[in-house]
């Protein structure tokens, strides 16, 4: 996906010394990927009940009830939890990275001289507690997976870099950075597939 801007109407070439406004056309070009799962957390607590009281990280900063982790196991496997036991939960997280990259086009080249991203994570956890029939069980549940690939909405988390939703700052550091020849990358993974 590309997002170009007018060149009059961008007041960063305007106002640049060193190219007139025609010169240094702009735009934002989007690039996606996906990370492998990444192992996040391991906890256990003595009683299913005392579960409610640990918070385990299910994906970025995002915590839930180590209870809760329990209760999507075994409601994936159609259990029930023996609320006396132990439990015990691990938590993974797979990671969709996008990037901004903002360009400038000087010579008849575009050149990304910014790149700003997010991630949006997506977890999937396993379960060991003793059902309803003292029965022990270890098991996953289904994993959390995005509703598209290229640009997923239904994420646990979601974490911005700073100016990640500021296009006409993405843009205006475009050509600031293409000017002083030093770019600016802050990103959190690497993203290479154009988002379409």
């Amino acid at each position: 996906m590309t997002e170009y801007t007018k060149p009059e109407s961008n007041l960063a070439a305007k106002l640049s010394s060193s190219a007139s406004p025609r010169a240094l056309s702009t735009k934002i070009n989007y690039y996606y990927e996906w990370s492998a799962y990444y192992n996040l957390q391991r906890k256990g607590a003595q009683s299913f009940n005392a579960a409610y009281n640990v918070a385990i990280l299910i994906a970025g900063a995002v915590t839930k009830p180590l209870a809760s982790v329990v209760i999507s196991v075994a409601t994936w496997l159609g259990d029930s939890v023996l609320n006396s036991q132990p439990v015990e939960a691990e938590t993974k997280v797979k990671y969709y990275y996008q990037t901004k990259a903002g360009c400038v086009l000087a010579n008849g080249v575009w050149t990304a001289t910014v790149q700003v991203g997010c991630r949006k994570g997506f977890g999937h956890w396993w379960a060991s507690y003793r059902n309803s029939y003292n029965d022990p069980i270890a098991d996953w549940s289904a994993p959390h997976n995005a509703n598209n690939s290229t640009n997923p909405s239904n994420q646990d988390s979601v974490e911005y870099k700073a100016n990640f939703n500021n296009n006409t700052w993405i843009l205006n550091k475009a050509i600031e950075c293409y000017n002083s020849g030093v770019p600016y990358v802050d990103i959190y993974g690497i993203a290479s597939k154009p988002i379409p």
